[in-house]
């Protein structure tokens, strides 16, 4: 898990974040680090945690997530968290 969440902050602090238009279709470094969301997830953890590594809000995780990750059981995962 910490391996996940150490990769989410270098490739967070590496990249515009702000700068994800979530109008239109995912950018290359969108679906990286959605990619990376999603390997954070199955590895169990939590949305404070990743919203956290990433230094975006969780609503802003929550919308890339649903943008980039193929998988749906992430989202039910998370949303028992809470």
């Amino acid at each position: 898990r910490i391996h996940c969440l150490l990769a989410l902050a270098h490739i967070a602090s590496r990249t515009d974040l702000a700068a994800f238009a979530l109008t239109g279709p995912p950018a290359d470094a969108e679906r990286h680090l959605g990619t990376m969301l999603g390997q954070a997830f199955h590895q169990g953890c939590s949305l404070a945690d990743v919203a956290f590594a990433t230094g975006l809000p969780a609503e802003r995780v929550v919308a890339i997530g649903k943008r980039t990750i193929r998988r749906t059981k992430w989202l039910s995962r998370i949303a028992d968290q809470a």
